[in-house]
């Protein structure tokens, strides 16, 4: 296998919405709010938000593997943006700020997406609770805090035995200025606890932006690329309308809500232009510590249909083999991640040992740095390299 990840860098994506607050907000180029409206949240809001830990079927929060619970109590204060750029991203491959290999590093990313904690004990002697699955034990096993991260125990490893190094040059990557991933808050009226904080994902990229690495300091614009946002739109594909702050994290949202796609820009074989790639995501969360505006540490925690699996690695496979590389070669590879289902991915909340597997868990840790302003107004086009030509799956 060739040398093929130099860097894998993320953005979140809700499939279908739209920026909502922090779009119809108009933007300085300081990132400062020039309108009068403040957002500031109406007392009566705070009825209209569900109790999720207190409805039948949906999992309790504020336990170990699961973000903290939405707040009940209205903020104060007027409601303002904070900006934040991804600084440091965590596969699964290395030890955490190291480029020292661990095989076990994926059990401590990600969410508990199904609230069980499956042992490969169970799934061994046939008394997992979870959903039928043909996959590997080793792999359909839950991490640490019952932690759901299939394709961090089965693809990341791959990658990893691949190329040993790829994570660490892809945190160096993002170091320099490259492509990564750009938080955006709105209607921010308390740092600490608010039970309504938009948000929005977007994807950044060194073409035709920072002409030195950033400063990483607090005051760093950041420009986007147009690959995270709607055709010919300044609307972000990544969009997270019914997110929440408690104690100082950020939450995109309730479980049963979220409905993803990431975009990806992945550098293969040394190829200095990026592939674009989208990896759909449901029935998770996204999370980022925005205490004080200082940044922090941040999860991914999602689930894929196998056939959503097939569809988005398919093609990077197939660049990564060669575009002269047999159709069969690529398919038998994809194949075996796509057999290792472990959740439902519609309701992974609910999950029952008489029904099948249908979707793959996973998981990414990241840091978030503060940055003065995402520039999402005037969006750069950069080019990225396309699939192989020929039949695809």
């Amino acid at each position: 296998m060739k040398g093929w990840v130099l860097a894998i860098i993320g953005s979140s994506a809700a499939a279908c919405a739209v920026l909502g607050d922090i779009q119809e907000k108009e933007l300085t180029a300081t990132g400062q709010d020039a309108g009068a409206d403040t957002g500031t949240l109406d007392a009566n809001d705070a009825s209209e938000v569900p109790d999720v830990s207190s409805q039948p079927g949906y999992l309790d929060l504020d336990r170990p593997g699961r973000p903290p619970s939405r707040p009940s109590k209205p903020a104060a204060g007027p409601g303002k943006l904070m900006y934040f750029a991804m600084r440091r991203i965590y596969f699964g491959i290395s030890k955490r700020g190291t480029a020292e290999r661990d095989p076990n590093a994926w059990r401590a990313i990600g969410w508990d997406l199904d609230g069980l904690a499956t042992t490969k004990q169970e799934l061994d002697d046939g008394k997992a609770k979870t959903c039928k699955s043909s996959g590997e034990s080793n792999v359909l096993q839950d991490g640490f805090d019952g932690r759901d991260n299939a394709l961090g125990a089965s693809l990341m490893q791959f990658i990893g035995n691949a190329d040993a190094n790829g994570e660490h040059v892809a945190n160096q990557s993002i170091e320099s200025g490259t492509a990564t991933l750009l938080l955006v808050l709105g209607d921010v009226n308390d740092v600490e606890n608010d039970p309504h904080v938009n948000g929005a994902v977007y994807l950044s990229t060194s073409d035709k932006g920072l002409p030195t690495a950033p400063k990483w300091d607090g005051t760093d614009v950041r420009q986007v690329w147009n690959a995270s946002m709607f055709t010919d739109t300044i609307n972000t594909t990544a969009s997270f309308p019914d997110g929440y702050i408690r104690d100082g994290v950020w939450v995109s949202g309730d479980q049963h809500k979220a409905d993803m796609t990431l975009v990806f820009p992945i550098y293969v074989n040394a190829y200095p232009i990026p592939m674009v790639l989208q990896l759909a995501g449901r029935s998770g969360w996204l999370t980022a510590a925005v205490k004080k505006g200082a940044g922090g540490p941040g999860t991914f925690g999602f689930t894929m249909t196998a056939e959503q699996l097939y569809g988005t690695f398919f093609p990077l496979f197939k660049r990564v083999l060669g575009c002269d590389s047999p159709v069969g070669t690529t398919h038998g590879l994809v194949s075996g991640f796509k057999s290792n289902v472990d959740v439902q991915g519609s309701n992974a909340w609910a999950p029952d040992p008489n029904l099948g597997c249908d979707s793959v868990s996973w998981g990414l840790d990241v840091e978030w740095a503060p940055i003065a302003y995402a520039d999402w107004q005037h969006p750069v086009a950069a080019e990225s390299t396309p699939p192989c030509a020929g039949p695809g799956p």
